[in-house]
């Protein structure tokens, strides 16, 4: 399904000749396509494979815009930019910092004596529950909130 709605968006985007948003999707695509050969998947990427996909490309797209700033490059830094709000067209609706907050609690009665070493049996339970959903650097900042 996604696959689908990507390879119409790219057509879309080629007869609009759009290049900047024909570029992020032509990411999306290869790094599709790519998933789909690595050794040991099947020929169907999974929508929680897809999404993970995705998080990670806003990832490096996240990080060069922090690059292309330090150096002063507002050029890169836009089209960057620009990609990372492509991508994220592609992904669920992102949780809010409060529901991850209650998940989070919500396996804390879990550990009723959880203290920062048990943070990754608690990473664990959380955060599978918000794959394409939220980013695990942020879902990870949450934890240790909850921790301290």
């Amino acid at each position: 399904m996604l696959e689908q709605r990507i390879t119409e968006d790219l057509k879309d985007a080629m007869k609009a000749k759009d290049a900047g948003r024909l570029s992020a999707i032509r990411a999306i695509k290869s790094a599709i396509l790519l998933l789909k050969t690595e050794k040991g998947k099947g020929q169907e990427v999974s929508e929680v494979d897809a999404h993970a996909l995705l998080q990670k490309l806003i990832k490096q797209r996240k990080e060069a815009l922090e690059l292309y700033l330090q150096q002063n490059r507002a050029d890169l830094a836009s089209d960057e930019q620009s990609q990372m709000e492509v991508i994220a067209s592609y992904l669920p609706p992102q949780a809010t910092d409060a529901e991850i907050a209650q998940v989070v609690n919500v396996v804390l009665t879990e550990f009723p004596n959880a203290g920062p070493a048990d943070f990754g049996k608690i990473m664990g339970k959380v955060n599978p529950q918000f794959t394409g959903k939220a980013d695990s650097g942020r879902i990870a900042q949450i934890i240790k909130q909850a921790l301290a």
